[in-house]
């Protein structure tokens, strides 16, 4: 039997026209070239793929960037405090709800979000009660229909100033800087501090040099005397209070630190003392007493006698 042929089969016709295999052998040269095409299709293949697989990793991470980036998660910042009515804080609590919603703006994007955000913290005293009856006045509908129907932001901000700024804030805070005194030991810093916060709130303007001279007679008699004094003598007399203010921490930060000074055990701060007694005489005794010493005559007429 022959051994059967290597090579390509080639697929023919016959005159029935049913196909028939023909065996061809293979050409080394062409075979060869065939090897490095087919090397190099499967070398492109392999990059096109490898491509491929890069373009859709840095798709597929771009995509979770933008979900990471458009995600809408709040910023963690404090948030206020619960707002329990008090007329003297409302104006501070409403800052600090527009300070978290500004700053998440693309999540409270919307007029009954602020809201509902601003109301979720009246949950104390009055503010909690006037929170009930404002969200009764704007329920419609009965249950299971309910539904609330939302003011703007504007007018509901005008309720909630009606309903807990105070009265007469301007002559109210007059009043507190009038009362406002510092005590021996309080750092003038926390004095200066309430101090502006009473100037805002009885909207005492900085413009003019009257207004400063306004302020400084108010602050005059907000600190000691004797620190008062102590600016009105200085060098440099300050004529904004502005001035004032920084007149007043200079010298009393130098004030205290000189009383801690003045208070540190004296072992700390006593200043050496030199002994000026002889050290090779150790039986030297300075409060002894010379008895029967001889004057001079007394020790010549003896010399003499003898």
């Amino acid at each position: 039997m022959a051994p059967p042929k290597r090579g390509i089969p080639a697929t023919d016709s016959s005159e029935e026209g049913t196909p028939t295999q023909n065996w061809q052998t293979p050409n080394p040269s062409r075979q060869s070239s065939e090897d490095i095409n087919l090397g190099n299709e499967d070398l492109s293949s392999s990059l096109i793929d490898l491509l491929s697989t890069l373009a859709i990793d840095q798709e597929e991470q771009h995509n979770t960037e933008m979900v990471e980036t458009n995600g809408k998660k709040e910023i963690t910042i404090n948030k206020p405090t619960v707002f329990n009515g008090d007329r003297t804080k409302s104006k501070s609590f409403i800052q600090d709800c527009y300070l978290y919603m500004d700053i998440n703006d693309d999540i409270y994007n919307m007029d009954k979000k602020r809201i509902a955000f601003i109301l979720s913290f009246c949950m104390e005293g009055g503010a909690k009660l006037w929170k009930e009856q404002y969200l009764t006045s704007r329920t419609r509908g009965t249950n299971p229909n309910q539904m609330i129907e939302w003011d703007t932001l504007l007018a509901f901000l005008e309720k909630f100033h009606d309903a807990f700024t105070p009265v007469d804030e301007t002559r109210s805070s007059m009043n507190d800087i009038k009362r406002l005194r510092q005590k021996p030991n309080e750092r003038v810093e926390n004095i200066i501090n309430k101090f502006k916060l009473l100037v805002g709130q009885a909207n005492l303007g900085t413009e003019t040099e009257s207004d400063h001279a306004h302020l400084i007679g108010l602050f005059q008699k907000c600190i000691t005397p004797q620190l008062a004094d102590r600016i009105l003598y200085s060098e440099d007399l300050p004529r904004t209070i502005q001035g004032w203010y920084k007149k007043a921490t200079t010298f009393n930060t130098n004030y205290r630190l000189a009383k801690v000074f003045r208070e540190e055990p004296e072992e700390h701060r006593r200043a050496p003392r030199w002994n000026n007694f002889p050290r090779n005489n150790r039986n030297y005794d300075p409060n002894r007493m010379d008895i029967g010493a001889m004057t001079a005559e007394e020790r010549a007429e003896l010399i003499r006698k003898c």
